[in-house]
Order: C-alpha cells, then structure tokens, then sequence
C-alpha cells in the first residue's frame, strides 16, 4: 500500500468530453494507469483530479486520456532569462526544464534570452520555472507572454464546429426539401434512381466530414468496449444512411418492398432516408457548438474575474517590508495594504482603519 508521503495529487486538464459518459471513460482510464490511486473528473471545469504514486510519468496518464479519444490541455510561457550566453549554458537549461514535472517542451534561445515553455496545464505553474531557472544560476526576469491554450482551442473548437453546422445544415436542408418536393405529384423531375443518386452526393460529404466526430468517438469507445453518446449518434445516422446507399445501389433488390408507381396522393416515393441522416447530424452539430461557445464564454469570464486579483502582495519579514508574488506569501505573514490597493489574500485584520470595496 503506497504511503502518503508517496502519493501526490496534480489536476490535469481534459479536451473533447461533451457528457457525464465521458467523465466515466476518462475516469475509467486514468485508472487503468498503474500507479493511479484515485481520480476524479469534473466536465464543468474539464479537469481530472488524480492522485497517483512516486514514479508514475506524466505521458502515461496523458497516453491513457488520448486512447480514451479525449486530449489533456496545455499551456504556452514565454519566460525571460538573463546570463545564458552559450549554446552550452542554453542546452543545460533546456534540460533542467523538461524534467521538470508537467513540462512537455522548452526552447532556450540565448540570442534574446528567451525561454519558450509548453507544459500541461494544472500541473505546473510559472512560478516552478522560476526556482528552476534560478536554480541553474540564470536571472530569472518574468514572464513575457503567456498563451491561453485553452481559451484558443475552445474558438477553434467553437468555429470548427460552426463551419460543420453550416456544411450539415445546408446539405440536410437541401435533401430535406428535395424529397419532400419529390413527393408531390408533377414534381418528379427525375426518376427515382438518379434522384437517390442525386441525394446519395449530397448527403455523403454531411455524413462523413461534418459527422466525422462522431464516428472518432465511437470507436474510441469501442476500443474499451463501452458506448458513448457518439456510439448512438453514429449507429444511428450510419443505419439510415447505409440503408439508403443500398436502396440507392441496388433498386431492384428493394424494389418489391417500395411503391416507386403512382401514389393517389402522395406520388412517387423514394425509398431513402438521407435526410434523416443529414438533419440529426445537423442539429446534434447545433447543439455542440452552442456548447463550446458557452463554455467559451465562462473561461473568458473567469479569465477577467481572476485578472481583477492582485498579483503581488506587500509582507513584513523580519521588519524589513518585501513586495513578493502572491503564491509566495505563507500563513503568518503580516500583509500590508494601503489606501486604494486591492486586497491581495485572505487573512485576519491586525490594525488600521480603511474603506473596502467588498465587489
């Protein structure tokens, strides 16, 4: 049994869960890993709480999330160093950083002392660079720029997913409208093979790039023998769209079973059921854009919500009063806070009177 003092708690970030099914298979997953104590996912926030033994690498876990068919989320840093001068000292630095817990790449540039780190998001902090550099003997000078991985997936996600809804609903709409017309008598305009053929061309690109998705996430499901929400949506766009096809192939096989002669009201019937396939995969689209553009929208709020907080803090250490980031300040110290600045933490009011705007 591991100890506790072997165990250690990180929060990684999780891509591509739309359901509590997915909190299941990720969960699931994380498990499987040997090491893996306990996990737990949250879909709000799309972080995985794992608590894992001594030893147990970061690429498993992340391994084990990808076979899932979900993704773990980064981060992008630009830091700036000072005294690295040689491609030596550049390499070493490099070095240091990678085996860094949570890092996934670091480039040293000596040319304009620049450091570009990639690391997973929740695990590692820009403030763990800090000691690193430091460490190694360079200046560590700040952070240049910072990259929201996450908010900028979460766009591309959202416009990926608004160009498959178009794409989706213009073809679904068209099939839709096709056979409808094509029902009404005097409105055959071609017979009924070539008109499927017709609706066959139209509906293929909608089943096969715009549903693409689904059929990723099925068989990411498959591979660990349960079922998601993508399973559903692809089993059952794929049995009237396959039906379909083979109406559309061989009509004289199907033709016994469909009344392609004269109907008193409605004409001649088709037999296919395209729009069915195109229109749910439409509107299941609808429905996971509105999701990543609302989710988008809260990450963009809380973005705001934490960059109002202070980022550094004003403490008294041995009489002498140090200006200090606010991850550095430990319980015990004293805070100072003047008129007008923002209250950097939480603690106990000491002595002296002021006005807070509690918002």
């Amino acid at each position: 049994m591991a100890t506790a003092a072997s165990v250690k708690k990180i929060t990684l970030g999780i891509e591509g869960m739309t359901c509590a099914s997915c909190v299941m298979h990720v969960e699931n997953a994380l498990k499987e890993v040997p090491g893996v104590v306990s996990t737990q996912v949250n879909l709000a926030t799309e972080k995985a709480t794992v608590e894992i033994q001594e030893g147990v690498a970061l690429s498993a876990l992340a391994h084990a999330v990808a076979d899932a068919g979900y993704g773990t989320r980064s981060e992008k840093a630009t830091v700036k160093v000072g005294g690295v001068e040689e491609p030596a000292e550049a390499a070493r630095l490099e070095q240091a950083l990678r085996s860094l817990l949570g890092v996934r790449a670091a480039t040293v540039n000596p040319a304009n002392g620049q450091v570009m780190v990639e690391y997973l998001a929740g695990v590692l902090e820009t403030g763990d660079l800090k000691v690193v550099v430091e460490g190694m003997g360079f200046r560590y000078m700040g952070v240049e720029e910072e990259f929201d991985q996450h908010a900028l997936a979460k766009a591309e996600e959202a416009a990926h997913l608004r160009k498959k809804f178009l794409v989706a609903l213009a073809g679904g709409a068209v099939v839709t409208a096709l056979s409808m017309l094509y029902m009404v008598p005097g409105f055959q305009f071609l017979p009924p093979q070539p008109f499927n053929v017709l609706l066959f061309l139209i509906a293929t690109p909608v089943q096969f790039w715009a549903g693409s998705q689904f059929y990723t996430g099925a068989w990411a499901a498959l591979k660990h023998k349960t079922s998601n929400m993508n399973t559903l949506i692809a089993v059952g766009t794929s049995a009237a769209y396959l039906y379909s096809v083979a109406v559309t192939l061989f009509e004289s096989f199907f033709e016994p079973l469909h009344a392609y002669h004269a109907h008193p009201l409605f004409g001649h019937s088709t037999g296919t059921y395209y729009d069915t396939a195109t229109i749910i995969i439409a509107l299941i689209l609808l429905g996971r854009f509105l999701e990543a553009r609302a989710r988008g929208q809260t990450s963009e709020a809380l973005k705001k919500l934490m960059g109002m907080q202070a980022k550094t803090a004003r403490v008294v250490r041995a009489g002498e009063e140090l200006e200090v980031p606010i991850d550095q300040v430990i319980p015990g110290d004293v805070v100072t806070v003047r008129p007008g600045e923002k209250v950097p933490v939480d603690g106990v009011v000491l002595e002296g009177r002021s006005a807070v705007d509690e918002s």
